[in-house]
């Protein structure tokens, strides 16, 4: 496998607990800059198909720093895929999770993380809610009425504004 392969991979891939999978076949030295390569293009990827759960405000401050994340928005982002869980063995791969972010970055960075998991939780689920109550007509009316996308763009919107921004 080369760099550029395993950087495509990492940004095809939605969890970032899948991460060290998609390079393990990578020689060790080149593993810190796939990822570093990787992290602004899944950001961007992420963001733009609406699958990470972050604050509007969030989302402009991550674009405007072309998709660069500091510590703050990597607690961020983390709480958003721990909140994106959804598998029958969620609980143990939130608690593995856990103990890596804890290994890596000590129990502050986890303790962050863990109280921005609620809100992040509470936003997918009424986003979830959202897309289930209007059914799949006024979903396809959505992608052929900018009105209607514009409504459901704003239930979104007002959903992530419950993630806090800071």
């Amino acid at each position: 496998m080369d760099l550029l392969s395993a950087i495509n991979r990492l940004v095809g891939e939605d969890y970032l607990d899948e991460w060290s999978s998609c390079v393990k076949d990578l020689p060790r030295d080149q593993r810190a800059e796939a990822f570093r390569s990787a992290e602004p293009l899944w950001i961007k990827r992420m963001v733009s198909e609406g699958k990470l759960l972050i604050h509007p405000v969030v989302a402009a401050d991550l674009k405007n720093r072309e998709w660069k994340p500091i510590d703050l928005h990597r607690r961020m982002i983390w709480a958003s895929v721990l909140a994106s869980i959804d598998s029958p063995q969620g609980k143990e791969r939130f608690n593995a999770n856990k103990a890596r972010i804890v290994k890596k970055h000590g129990n502050d960075w986890w303790f962050d993380i863990y109280k921005r998991v609620k809100p992040a939780y509470a936003a997918r689920m009424r986003i979830k809610k959202n897309q289930e109550s209007h059914g799949p007509v006024l979903n396809h009316m959505a992608r052929h009425s900018s009105v209607f996308a514009l409504a459901l763009h704003e239930e979104r919107e007002a959903a992530l504004k419950m993630i806090p921004k800071n």
